[in-house]
C-alpha cells in the first residue's frame, strides 16, 4: 500500500540522496536521521558535502566545504571576494565559516509540495559541487596573494578559441 502524504508533507530527501550517492559510489555517512555527510572526489580535492532535511519547517539544506583552511591575515581578501561571488548568484551563497574553511550553502524550502523531484535533488548537488570547482581556483590565487578581483579575474577567466 502507498503511503498518502499531504502537501504539507514532504518526502524526506535524504532517502532519494541516499540513493543517489550509492548509485555514484561516493562515500557516505549517514550521521543522522535528518543528515548525511558525502565525500565527493572534484577535479581539486574532495569536498565534503553535508545535507540536512528539518522535516518541521520542510526545508533541506546543503553545505559543500572547500577543505582548506585559509589563513586568517587572507580573511577579508576572501570576504571581499566572496561579497563580488554573491551578487551575482542567483542560488545558494558563500561565506567562510570561523575556522576559516570556504563553503557554498543552499536551502530548499519544499513546503506545499510533494518533496523533493530526482531532477531538483541532481540540480541541488551539481550547483553546488560546480560553484566550489569553478571558485577553488580564486582561492588558491588569493592564498598566493593576489587580490579579490585579480583572483576572480583569473579563476573565472573564459578561454575562447581551440587549443
Amino acid at each position: 500500500m502507498a503511503t498518502i502524504r499531504t502537501a504539507n508533507e514532504p518526502g524526506d530527501p535524504l532517502e532519494m540522496l541516499q540513493d543517489m550517492a550509492s548509485a555514484n559510489e561516493w562515500q557516505i555517512e549517514r550521521a543522522h536521521d535528518d543528515e548525511i555527510l558525502i565525500a565527493y572526489q572534484g577535479p581539486w580535492e574532495t569536498y565534503k558535502l553535508h545535507f540536512q532535511w528539518q522535516p518541521r519547517s520542510a526545508l533541506f539544506r546543503i553545505a559543500c566545504a572547500i577543505g582548506w583552511e585559509m589563513h586568517p591575515d587572507r580573511w577579508p581578501t576572501i570576504r571581499e571576494m566572496l561579497s563580488k561571488v554573491n551578487e551575482q548568484l542567483w542560488i545558494g551563497h558563500f561565506c567562510l565559516t570561523e575556522e576559516g574553511y570556504p563553503l557554498f550553502r543552499y536551502s530548499l524550502v519544499l513546503n506545499g509540495t510533494e518533496g523533493i523531484t530526482p531532477e531538483q535533488l541532481e540540480e541541488v548537488v551539481d550547483t553546488a559541487i560546480g560553484e566550489c570547482d569553478r571558485l577553488y581556483p580564486a582561492f588558491h590565487f588569493i592564498c598566493d596573494g593576489r587580490s579579490a578581483d585579480s583572483a576572480l579575474e583569473l579563476a573565472i577567466l573564459d578561454v575562447a578559441g581551440e587549443a
